[in-house]
């Protein structure tokens, strides 16, 4: 399920937020959408879900067209873990991960029967057992983040989009997270992550497309962008490429 990106646009007030942005992200692959601050990564997140209708251009998961189908039958395709995802409704984990079945419901808003395991999978999958009875407005930020990734997880999406999915998470976290979005993918998940963190891209990334004030600057493998002459015209900072001694894989060091 290839998620493809043609001449989206999206502007506000005037203002050029996507510039064009045509970039493929390949099935069942992990996707890292990098780009300094402002770079329009959140906004092409929030168009590929449908948070935001963008002005022009075409979004199409495995060649179906996501810009024309109902809010419904996109979720049922795609979920999005944004980056602040505040408890803003007086829900316990489990009650906010059952939320992700909604698209799944009847059209009379019934559940079916296999909802109570779709969401007992995620909430296991993502590691939030433990937090299950727990209201979404006691948790810490990582841990809500985490209860928003099993939300996710229970729409059983083809494609998952995250914003920032590391925010909040500390590195054991940050570990199994990786390890999760790789069974994901194992399983033909497709996953698209906005990250900061370009060591993170590096070591995880099986293709990124890098973003620079709303335009590709660059796409590819982690080899073919993570590069010097690639990286310093759009973070505008001196970048050394290393060599990890044990995945093989870069490890980029700035100044």
């Amino acid at each position: 399920m290839s998620l493809r990106l043609e001449g989206v646009r999206w502007s506000v007030a005037g203002r050029s937020i996507l510039d064009g942005v045509t970039a493929t992200a390949p099935g069942a692959r992990l996707t890292g959408l990098l780009g300094p601050n402002g770079a329009g990564k959140s906004s092409l997140l929030r168009a590929v879900s449908g948070v935001l209708t963008p002005d022009a251009g075409v979004v199409t998961l495995d060649g179906t067209d996501l810009l024309t189908l109902a809010r419904r039958e996109r979720a049922r395709r795609v979920a999005l873990v944004e980056q602040e995802a505040a408890a803003t409704v007086p829900l316990t984990v489990s009650e906010a991960v059952l939320v992700g079945r909604t698209p799944h419901a009847s059209r009379w808003g019934a559940m079916a029967a296999g909802d109570d395991a779709a969401v007992a999978a995620a909430i296991a999958e993502a590691g939030v057992a433990d937090l299950a009875d727990r209201s979404l407005a006691t948790l810490s930020g990582g841990e809500r983040q985490r209860a928003h990734l099993a939300r996710a997880l229970a729409q059983e999406p083809q494609l998952l989009l995250l914003d920032e999915p590391t925010n909040h998470l500390d590195v054991h976290a940050r570990i199994e997270l990786l390890d999760l979005l790789g069974r994901l993918t194992d399983r033909g998940v497709t996953v698209v992550a906005a990250l900061h963190d370009l060591n993170l891209a590096a070591a995880a990334c099986d293709h990124v497309i890098l973003l620079d004030a709303g335009r590709v600057a660059a796409e590819g493998t982690v080899d073919q962008v993570l590069r010097p002459e690639v990286l310093e015209p759009v973070y505008r900072v001196h970048c050394h490429v290393l060599t990890h001694p044990v995945t093989g894989r870069p490890v980029l060091t700035f100044s």
